[in-house]
């Protein structure tokens, strides 16, 4: 199933207008061609349509940090490429650090996309961040599950299966749950809130 990224995005624009201007106002700009450029060339690889074409709506959001949390992802905030490729750096630099295997590493890359992974791998793509730890990432290893979008813990590394089929689709999943007071599980059950400050959040159940 195709999702509309232009469509999503504008449905989740639409109900931060009205309901959370503040956090709005913290969503980045476009990405320029040179950024998106510069994120093929790290990683080697096409990006998928859909993370190039939420990008070039939306770079990330402002620096989350400051007390203000903007989890517009449940649990996670969007980084700016420039973040998600300095992320990605220090994560390669720490499993390279950890004296892993050449060869072990080569075989997990060869490994389709989805597939479970102790370590941090070179076609991994971080767009948003929970500032404890936790990365959600965009897995572009090749097969059936090219492109989509998964969790990364620096304890338990990619553990879980994959969250959303693409970008696509996770955007397709939060303008609902937005637009209808509904929770997403997985990543962290529960509704958004606004908070008296502006900023957006998800509770989980009481």
């Amino acid at each position: 199933m195709e999702h509309s990224v232009d469509e999503s995005w504008d449905r989740i624009l639409a109900w931060l207008a009205e309901n959370a201007p503040d956090a709005l106002a913290r969503i980045g700009p476009p990405a320029a061609a040179a950024e998106l450029a510069e994120a093929e060339a790290a990683l080697g690889v096409a990006l998928p349509a859909g993370l190039l074409a939420w990008w070039r709506r939306a770079n990330g959001a402002d620096r989350p940090w400051h007390g203000r949390p903007f989890d517009l992802l449940p649990g996670y905030c969007p980084v700016p490429i420039e973040m998600a490729l300095d992320t990605r750096r220090i994560l390669l630099e720490i499993a390279e650090a950890d004296e892993c295997d050449a060869d072990e590493i080569a075989e997990l890359e060869a490994q389709p996309a989805g597939s479970w992974c102790d370590t941090w791998l070179a076609p991994w793509m971080p767009i948003a961040t929970s500032q404890g730890g936790q990365e959600l990432f965009v897995d572009l290893r090749q097969g059936p599950l090219h492109g989509c979008v998964r969790e990364y813990d620096k304890v338990g590394a990619a553990e879980s299966a994959p969250r959303w089929t693409d970008v696509g689709a996770m955007l397709t999943d939060i303008a609902g749950a937005l637009e209808q007071g509904t929770e997403i599980s997985g990543l962290y059950a529960g509704h958004v809130e606004v908070t008296r400050d502006g900023s957006l959040c998800w509770r989980g159940p009481d």
